[in-house]
This record gives C-alpha cells, structure tokens and sequence, in this order.
C-alpha cells in the first residue's frame, strides 16, 4: 500500500508572473487541491471529511437546483482590519480605517458555533493578513480542540517564521495558501507596494524543508510533490 503523508498541508503558490510561471500554479493546484486533501483527510476523519467536501461543492451551485444550505459550510474570519503589504487589487479599504481586531473570546465563540452545528470548514484571512493577529496560534489551536477538520489559512508569507511554520506543522493545519503575485523583484514591488519577495522566498523554502523532514516522505511521496516556483525550492531536495 503507498504511503500518505499524515499531514495535508497544501502549499499554494499564487503568481501572475507570465504564463510559464502559471502553468506550473496551474500543476500544483490540480496536484493538491482535490487529490491530496480528499484522501489524506478522508483516512484521518473518515467519511465526515468526504461528506462535508460533498455538502460544499453542492452548495456552489444552490442557484442552480435551488437547495440551500441551512448553514455556512465554511466561516471565513477576518481577524484584524489591516495588513502589512498595500496590495494594488486589495478590494478592502483596510489602510484607511483605525486599527480593529476581533477579541480571542470572539473568535472561540464564533468556532463553538459552527463545531455544535457540525460544519467543518474555517478559512483564516482573505482580505488582510491573518498572521498579524496575535492570537492566531490560540485561535488555530482551539480550532482543532474543536474538531474543525479543514483549516485553510490565507497568508502573504512576509511573516511565515521558522517557528510559526513548526507550529503549523505540528498542529496539522490542512490547506497553507501563500499568495505570491510576482515572479521578479520588481513586479512583486510593484503589485504589493514593497518588495519582499526575497523573504517570501526564503520563509517558504522554510516552511517546506520543515513539512517534508518533519514528516518523512517516502519514494513514492517524493514523486508526488508538485514542482516549486523558485530556484531555491526547485535546488533543494526532501528526501530523508
């Protein structure tokens, strides 16, 4: 039988850096997306994960056959108002605001919720960046306390530290989505206000040295995991 990572983290590397660059988003996510997170998390929850991935794609089109869901199957949480990039297709008017977060408190009460209603799927930050909140370890945590099976967390990578991606790890999260937007220095500046993409760069090779070693890829593993963006991550082998 081949062997499956325990832990589905799924790295999604956003770009719109030329065609070349999308085709290989385009691999990745038809990689990961469906294939790894059904099937890892299905041994892990069983059929409650398939059932709850079911439930979802049939609400995508309630317009169509006219059955609606009598709760969200995914709570999206913006924790805070703000950001530290200044992204040019931000459709939030998050810079000109006072500065707003959610109370810890909140956000567990708002997690109890959807836990005693049996809907399994918590999207953290679209419109900000997530990692700003200060409790959002406390928040990751309860919400796997919680049961929440699919924890997708949305993120610029600017602040992905080794140690934050140790806890990711070690937590399980299932789906990382870093979005990225540039290819080149330049145009990573010039779409997110400054360039940072070096330091993206870095804190995602990171992040994946620690998701391979930390969970041992076998062989067969190995040649499932879809090729990287950067010559950092494309040089750098997983094997253990």
């Amino acid at each position: 039988m081949r062997k499956l990572l325990y832990l589905p983290i799924l790295l999604f590397l956003i770009s719109c850096g030329g065609k070349g660059v999308e085709g290989q988003v385009g691999q990745i996510i038809s990689i990961a997306a469906e294939e790894n997170l059904e099937e890892i998390q299905s041994q892990k929850y069983g059929e409650a994960f398939l059932d709850y991935r079911r439930r979802y794609f049939h609400s995508l089109n309630s317009d169509k056959h006219g059955q609606w869901p009598d709760f969200a199957h995914t709570l999206t949480l913006e924790f805070v108002n703000r950001c530290n990039l200044s992204c040019s297709m931000c459709y939030i008017a998050n810079h000109s605001f006072s500065k707003s977060s959610l109370s810890l408190e909140s956000v567990k009460n708002l997690i109890d919720e959807i836990a005693v209603k049996g809907k399994t799927g918590l999207l953290l930050g679209v419109g900000s960046e997530g990692l700003l909140f200060k409790e959002v370890r406390e928040t990751i945590s309860y919400a796997k306390e919680a049961g929440i099976m699919d924890i997708i967390l949305m993120t610029n990578g600017t602040l992905l530290t080794q140690e934050l991606s140790e806890f990711l790890v070690q937590q399980e999260v299932s789906r990382v989505c870093i979005s990225i937007d540039a290819a080149t220095s330049e145009t990573y500046e010039k779409v997110r206000g400054k360039d940072q993409l070096q330091k993206v760069e870095k804190n995602v090779r990171t992040f994946g040295i620690l998701f391979f070693y930390h969970r041992g890829l076998s062989g067969s593993n190995h040649r499932r995991q879809p090729k990287m963006l950067f010559p950092c991550l494309e040089n750098q082998s997983f094997h253990v």
